[in-house]
C-alpha cells in the first residue's frame, strides 16, 4: 500500500517565488525527514491567455517539463520527479538559461531519461490540466504556483512565498508554524507585501 506523503509540493517550474519555497521546502525535508510529494501545477492552464506576452514562451517550455513530471509521479517515483524539478531550477535559476524546449529537454534527458518519452506525449495534458484545477480548487482558487497540501489534514495553502530561502532553524520554525496553522479549521490567511526579488530567468 502507498505511503501519505507528509506534504505535496505542487509547482510550476517557470515561476521563481516557487523555486525559492521549494528550497525551503527540501531544506526541512532533510531536517525533519519529511516524505515529499510532487505534482503539477502549471501557470498555462491556470492563466491562459493571460500570461504576460514575456512569459509566455517560458510557461510553454516548463508545460513540457510537467508532462515528464507528472510520467514520473505516474510512476510512483515522487524522488525521481522532486529531483527532475531540482535539475530543472538550478539550470533556470542558477545558471539563467531561459526555459526552451530544447533546454527542457536536455535537462529531462540527462536527470530522468526514463520521463523523456513523455515530452511529446500530449496525451498527458489533460491530467496535468485537472490536477491543476483541482488543487488550485481545493487551496481556495484565486491562487498560484506553488501550493503545499496536506493529505493528513486535508488542507491546501498557496505559498510559502518566501525570499531568501529559509535555512536551518529559520527554516524549521517557518514550517513548524505553518503545518500548526493549516490544523486550524477557521484560518485562511495572512500576508505582508513582498520584499525583493527572487532569481530572474
Amino acid at each position: 500500500m502507498a505511503t501519505v506523503p507528509d506534504v505535496v509540493f505542487h509547482f510550476d517550474p517557470a515561476c521563481p517565488w516557487t523555486w525559492m519555497s521549494s528550497r525551503w521546502l527540501v531544506d526541512v525535508a532533510g531536517q525533519r525527514n519529511l516524505d515529499v510529494a510532487w505534482q503539477p501545477l502549471s501557470l498555462k492552464v491556470l492563466n491562459g491567455d493571460n500570461i504576460p506576452e514575456q512569459y509566455r514562451a517560458q510557461t510553454e517550455a516548463t508545460f513540457l517539463a510537467l508532462r515528464a513530471v507528472t510520467a514520473l509521479v505516474d510512476a510512483g517515483d515522487h524522488e525521481a520527479a522532486g529531483r527532475l524539478y531540482t535539475a530543472l531550477g538550478d539550470r533556470f535559476f542558477g545558471k539563467r538559461d531561459s526555459p526552451t524546449p530544447e533546454i527542457v529537454k536536455e535537462v529531462v534527458t540527462v536527470a530522468a531519461p526514463q520521463a523523456a518519452d513523455a515530452l511529446d506525449d500530449d496525451s498527458r495534458d489533460a491530467a496535468i490540466a485537472e490536477r491543476t484545477m483541482s488543487i488550485v480548487e481545493a487551496a481556495g482558487g484565486d491562487v498560484g504556483s506553488p501550493v503545499l497540501s496536506f493529505p493528513a489534514v486535508g488542507t491546501a495553502i498557496h505559498g510559502p512565498i518566501v525570499n531568501p530561502a529559509p535555512t536551518g532553524d529559520e527554516a524549521v520554525r517557518l514550517w513548524d508554524a505553518i503545518s500548526a496553522a493549516v490544523t486550524v479549521p477557521g484560518f485562511y490567511e495572512l500576508k505582508r507585501g513582498r520584499g525583493g526579488r527572487p532569481p530572474q530567468l
